[in-house]
């Protein structure tokens, strides 16, 4: 509302500014999102990440909740 209120303050009228307002919003919010699904849809396709898996915590003898002789 007060990037069209601006505009209008400098002189565009006030139903080309809302409209101005509301591309700019459009464009600046919805054009990353989709080129961020486009990039995913390709990782995705690609199989990017899927090489090791989940992350694994290693339980050797000095893991958490095992017991420990000895100290």
């Amino acid at each position: 509302g007060s990037m069209a209120g601006v505009y209008a303050f400098l002189g565009i009228p006030l139903s080309e500014a809302v409209a101005v307002a509301t591309m700019f919003r459009a464009v600046h919010y919805f054009v990353p999102f989709l080129a961020s699904l486009l990039l995913y849809r390709e990782m995705i396709r690609r199989g990017v990440g899927d090489e090791s898996g989940p992350a694994e915590v290693p339980l050797g003898s000095h893991g958490r909740g095992t017991p420990q002789s000895g100290s």
